[in-house]
């Protein structure tokens, strides 16, 4: 019996020293892998956690451990609030919003 993933093989790179799964498929132009599931467009990484995990809970982010976007890897994919891969994230955006919202609670005080 062939792997879950097996169909997306030919689509993942290895990277021998971080251990992420790197998607050489389509991506996102936030540079997440993209993948089309019975003809409905989906981040690769939910897809293939699903596959080799378990169902990702409701209202749940997947959260990239490596910070590597790219990777499918499920051992680099946390579940998690969004607040909290937020909290986590080092996306420009994310942290001007943060530094925004620190510099105006220090304004308030």
């Amino acid at each position: 019996m062939t792997s879950p993933i097996h169909r997306y093989e030919g689509r993942i790179s290895i990277e021998p020293n971080s251990g992420c799964w790197l998607w050489i498929g389509a991506t996102s132009s936030q540079g997440y892998g993209s993948i089309r599931v019975k003809g409905k467009a989906r981040m690769a990484h939910r897809v293939i956690f699903e596959l080799m995990r378990r169902k990702i809970p409701r209202k749940k982010d997947l959260d990239h451990l490596c910070r590597t976007r790219c990777c499918v890897n499920p051992d680099h994919l946390e579940p998690v609030t969004k607040s909290e891969n937020n909290r986590r994230s080092t996306c420009w955006h994310v942290l001007v919003s943060r530094r925004s919202m620190i510099l105006s609670e220090g304004l308030t005080r």
